[in-house]
C-alpha cells in the first residue's frame, strides 16, 4: 500500500495512547474495534469462554489484533495489557465508513488485507490441529 493510502486508512481511526500495565481490550467487552500496533508492545492473551487462557502472545509494532471480533458479533475473548508505554491506531465501522465514501480504494485495499490475516491465522491454527484448509492450500501452491 502506498504511504498516500495508509494515511487515508490512518483518516478512518483514531491514535491513542497507553501507559504500561493498562489494558487495551478488556475480555468482556463488545466493542468492534480493531488495532494496529504503532509503537510499543502488549501483552495479548486469547481466552477459553471459561476465561482460562488459551493462547498467549506479544505484539509490537506492525501488529494487528481484534480482527475477528470487528468482522464479526459476539463477545470478545481476548484481553490485551501495555507491557510498556504504546500508540495504537483504533479502527472503528463508523471511521471507515466515514473515510470510503471518499476514498473508497483505500478501504477495499484495508479489508482485502484483514481477510489476509484472518486466512493466515486461520490456517496457523488449523495446521497446529494438524488440518489444512483446501482453499489456502490452493493459494499457497499458486504462489509458489
Amino acid at each position: 500500500m502506498s504511504r498516500r493510502r495508509i494515511k487515508r486508512i490512518v483518516l478512518m481511526g483514531e491514535l491513542r495512547e497507553y501507559a504500561a500495565s493498562e489494558t487495551l481490550i478488556d475480555g468482556e467487552a463488545l466493542d468492534k474495534m480493531l488495532l494496529v500496533v504503532l509503537d510499543g508492545r502488549i501483552d495479548y492473551c486469547i481466552e477459553r469462554r471459561d476465561h482460562s487462557p488459551l493462547e498467549r502472545r506479544f505484539l509490537g509494532t506492525g501488529d494487528v489484533c481484534g480482527v475477528l471480533s470487528f468482522v464479526s458479533d459476539g463477545r470478545r475473548r481476548v484481553t490485551a495489557v501495555a507491557q510498556r508505554r504504546c500508540q495504537v491506531l483504533c479502527l472503528n465501522w463508523q471511521g471507515i465508513q466515514r473515510v470510503s465514501r471518499y476514498f473508497p480504494r483505500a478501504s477495499v485495499l484495508l479489508f482485502r488485507n484483514l481477510a489476509a490475516i484472518l486466512g493466515e491465522r486461520m490456517d496457523a491454527r488449523l495446521s497446529q490441529q494438524g488440518a489444512v484448509l483446501p482453499e489456502l492450500d490452493k493459494l499457497h501452491r499458486h504462489a509458489s
